[in-house]
């Protein structure tokens, strides 16, 4: 995902808190790709350093704010504005809340690294709402109703904290993210030079989080035929990783139809496979573990069908914007996190009982239902979906399955 701001744009000096935003922005960055580089079975600590850099820039930033900037606010965008920092800030200290007391003594796990990565993009979401708020509708009635002397005054104060023992620390920071026409611009104003503030630029930034690769697969040997839930596993998760890079790739201007098309393909695989497992296998298991599956599926259910109807709301009236797109992240990324949490606890805990306590026929039964869908005009279309995800071995470990399936089983 990528924003681009044309350096052009700075020529009052209010237009400084744009930078102030990109360098969050890129912090809010570097925190996500910090739980990305987290190592299975290590500690939280190396996301901890980059989280608190996030935070104690953002509090600062608020702090400061609070003080002198939106004292000088209209009582209607004043109300607003604090609406947003209250919002973004209570957001913050529940995730380090999480931190603290539900992840302080435990090692990384696949579970707690994606349920943490979840939080940290929805907290950038609502970050880059606040940002963007305030870059449409308050700083233009700033630019007009303020005059520039005051804005060098207000800025300066945001910028240059008279009483740190080291003032030019936040200056510093904002300049790291900046374009050198940018940090030439950003040191004139801090300096008083407002004269000599530029107003062209050639450079462009980029707050693009790299989406991280699936991590290496543990080699799970297919003996029973339940261990078909395996590799419907393993292609449920590859849809939801590629349905997180069409949304992040979303051209600005453009149209959801990219992600409309990729979640159709996972939507129809993912309700499929709950429908199927909650109309034959769930009723195989015992009842609490039964009602527990029932559940899951029906959250599954609610957070496709409140993507799908965001995405048809967001795309009718216009083409997609930032905010439409980071929402709609937001919400692929929510989806993503809940079915992996789920496939994951069926592995765990489910399939384990399946191979223990049920007879081979019914596990079958079991996988053929699952790879031929007897109601649709096309039987064969999850067992065609379900192939480009899996290696030769396992295409050829299905196909010996279905035929056994297909061969021992009334029809």
């Amino acid at each position: 995902m990528q924003t681009t701001m044309d350096s052009s744009q700075l020529i009052h000096p209010i237009d400084a808190m744009q930078l102030m935003h990109k360098a969050l922005r890129a912090e809010a960055v570097r925190v996500e790709e910090a739980v990305n580089a987290l190592e299975m079975g290590g500690s939280f600590k190396p996301f901890q350093r980059a989280f608190y850099r996030w935070a104690m820039a953002l509090g600062c930033h608020v702090e400061m704010e609070d003080g002198y900037y939106t004292t000088w606010l209209p009582a209607t965008l004043l109300t607003q504005e604090e609406a947003g920092q209250r919002h973004l800030m209570e957001r913050f200290e529940a995730l380090q809340s999480y931190l603290h007391e539900d992840l302080g003594r435990m090692i990384v796990i696949p579970r707690t690294q994606r349920q943490l990565r979840s939080k940290v993009i929805a907290l950038g979401i609502v970050q880059d709402d606040l940002f963007e708020a305030e870059e449409e509708r308050v700083l233009p009635v700033v630019r007009q109703h303020i005059s520039a002397a005051r804005q060098l005054e207000l800025t300066r104060r945001l910028l240059v904290d008279a009483e740190a023992e080291e003032p030019g620390t936040m200056q510093d920071w904002v300049a790291q993210d900046c374009s050198a026409t940018e940090q030439q611009w950003l040191a004139d104003l801090c300096a008083g030079q407002a004269s000599r503030l530029l107003g062209a630029s050639q450079g462009s930034w980029s707050a693009s989080s790299q989406v991280p690769k699936p991590m290496a697969e543990e080699v799970t040997t297919l003996s029973s035929p339940i261990d078909v839930m395996y590799p419907i596993h393993k292609a449920l998760r590859t849809e939801a990783a590629h349905a997180e890079e069409v949304v992040r790739a979303l051209d600005i201007g453009g149209s959801f139809e990219p992600l409309a098309q990729m979640f159709h393909r996972w939507a129809t695989a993912l309700e499929y496979h709950a429908v199927t497992e909650d109309s034959y296998m769930t009723a195989l298991l015992e009842r609490p573990s039964a009602r527990t599956n029932e559940a899951e599926h029906r959250r599954l259910t609610e957070l496709l069908a409140d993507l799908q109807t965001y995405m048809r709301e967001a795309g009718e009236p216009a083409a997609v914007t930032a905010r439409t797109r980071r929402h709609a992240l937001g919400k692929v990324v929510a989806l993503r996190v809940a079915q992996d949490d789920h496939l994951e606890e069926e592995e765990q805990r489910v399939l384990p009982v399946i191979r223990q306590q049920i007879s081979e026929a019914q596990q079958l039964d079991m996988a053929q239902r699952l790879l031929l869908d007897r109601k649709a005009q096309e039987a064969g279309w999850p067992l065609a979906w379900l192939t480009p995800h899996v290696t030769a071995t396992e295409r050829q470990w299905l196909a010996a399955l279905l035929e056994r399936a297909t061969s021992s089983l009334p029809q």
